[in-house]
């Protein structure tokens, strides 16, 4: 039996969240390219054909040759001639080093969550899902509750990886919502909330929304009180006893 001031268990835990709720982790892409229509073939120093496809997860060497890059976008070679590195400051894909993009305003290195397994993210980050038209992005990982991310104006939020369960990752988390504001996304919540649907709480959601934000909880540290007292644990590896607070 729950008691109404602590921390219980769901008979029924949630696994994984929707896509349409943990979502792609980034929000922008800037690749300073513009599209002059000029079909014309290009050629490289080595007289490759710079306007065939390419494959922007692929060597680029390879690819397009030296001093080249694979524009996400278009699927051709382009100039590359930047220098900032790994979650260094960006305005556009072209400021960022070779095989990096830039997204958030910062440049981050892609990579392809569909293969599960591949270990392609250094430094330990994961491969997680991002918007079109860019593959995946690898992403810091983090711990839900402590909220614990690198870079300010982040947030420890959930993600889609290769594996069939959701990864908690740093994001960034423009958004203020808090318990019972409506959401889309994660990052729509303020950090130490996340984005839930609205028929595991009390009270509707703000404009009878279909999810709202909610607290982050921990079966063991960090329990749930009030009216919403059960922490729905949401199968993040490493971290099982985490989740969020609703209602049976």
């Amino acid at each position: 039996m729950c008691v109404l001031l602590a921390s219980c268990t769901a008979d029924d835990p949630l696994g994984s969240p929707p896509p349409s709720v943990s979502g792609p982790i980034t929000t922008s892409l800037s690749t300073g390219i513009t599209d002059t229509g000029d079909s014309e073939t290009e050629t490289g120093e080595d007289g490759r054909d710079l306007t065939s496809d390419c494959d922007p997860l692929a060597d680029l060497l390879t690819e397009c040759g030296p001093n080249q890059a694979c524009d996400v976008e278009t699927l051709e070679c382009v100039p590359a001639t930047g220098s900032a590195s790994v979650d260094e400051a960006c305005a556009d894909t072209s400021e960022c080093a070779p095989g990096l993009v830039c997204a958030d305003q910062r440049c981050q290195t892609l990579c392809d969550p569909s293969v599960e397994g591949d270990d392609e993210c250094a430094d330990g980050r994961i491969c997680t899902y991002a918007d079109e038209p860019l593959p995946g992005l690898c992403a810091e990982p983090c711990e839900l509750v402590t909220q614990a991310c690198s870079i300010a104006g982040d947030a420890c939020n959930r993600g889609l990886g290769p594996g069939p369960e959701p990864v908690a990752v740093c994001t960034v988390n423009p958004g203020a919502g808090v318990e019972g504001d409506a959401c889309q996304l994660d990052g729509d919540c303020f950090p130490g909330y996340l984005c839930t649907p609205a028929q595991l709480h009390t009270s509707p959601c703000a404009g009878d929304a279909d999810f709202c934000c909610t607290p982050i909880c921990d079966l063991l540290i960090l329990p749930c009180f009030g009216l919403e007292p059960n922490c729905y644990p949401i199968g993040i590896e490493g971290q099982d006893s985490a989740g969020y607070c609703g209602v049976f």
